[in-house]
């Protein structure tokens, strides 16, 4: 997850030159900036990752699937996002989140799901799919369940590189959402103004397969980001 925050502040730079007609931020001195803002706060962005992957989240469990999206508004409206759940029939509901930037001229849209492949709890190797594990190391290098370290006041909480979360969608699809915000998180605290417009939707993976992405909402971006291209999860351009 700390590339991905990286690569997601980088993705903002050459729209911010062009706004600012300014040569272009190295991207060495943004990783610097950023992995200085996730070191500083690694402690809280975890902890949000690991209180979002504690919501079962398999597709064909509707009250726990209300209960990601619910939670997902929350995350993104914590942000200042403007959000709206928009309901499909048999299906989660997608998540829409739009950040206008005065004097915009482009958007970038990030796709992600927030639901699960089915899971065998009985066959679950490393305790319940939806408790998240700390391991000092991944399970294939003989990595051993370590307790999440305790936050304290006077300093921030160190992570080894090598540690892993283990819980059913910590990378796919949860970790990228956590980041995408752990970026915008970023961008604020180092005052770089967001200089295009962002629109965020997630849904549920089955209902993404249906859409067009040629709707009003997602037309509107000029740049995708995400898991698939140009094929964004919206009721808008849902095909029937």
């Amino acid at each position: 997850m700390r590339n991905i925050v990286v690569t997601l502040w980088i993705a903002f730079l050459p729209f911010s030159a062009l706004a600012q007609k300014t040569a272009p931020t190295a991207p060495a001195q943004v990783a610097r900036e950023v992995r200085d803002y996730r070191m500083a706060n690694e402690d809280r962005i975890v902890r949000e990752l690991s209180e979002f992957l504690s919501i079962p989240n398999i597709a064909g469990d509707t009250p726990n699937i209300q209960k990601n999206a619910a939670h997902l508004v929350e995350m993104l409206e914590a942000r200042g996002i403007e959000t709206h759940l928009l309901p499909i029939a048999g299906r989660g509901p997608v998540v829409f989140g739009k950040l206008i930037s005065p004097g915009a001229k482009r958007t970038v849209i990030f796709y992600a799901h927030y639901d699960g492949q089915p899971v065998d709890a009985a066959a679950w190797t490393d305790g319940k799919p939806f408790e998240p594990v700390l391991r000092d190391a991944a399970i294939e290098a003989g990595g051993k369940r370590i307790p999440f370290p305790a936050n304290t006041l006077k300093r921030g909480t160190a992570y080894n590189d090598d540690w892993r979360i283990y819980a059913r969608s910590a990378s796919d699809d949860k970790s990228p959402i956590v980041a995408l915000l752990a970026a915008l998180d970023a961008l604020r605290a180092k005052k770089i103004p967001l200089v295009v417009n962002l629109k965020v939707t997630a849904g549920t993976s089955a209902s993404a397969l249906r859409c067009t992405g040629r709707c009003a909402r997602c037309t509107a971006g000029t740049t995708a980001i995400g898991r698939q291209i140009r094929r964004w999860n919206c009721r808008g351009c849902w095909r029937r």
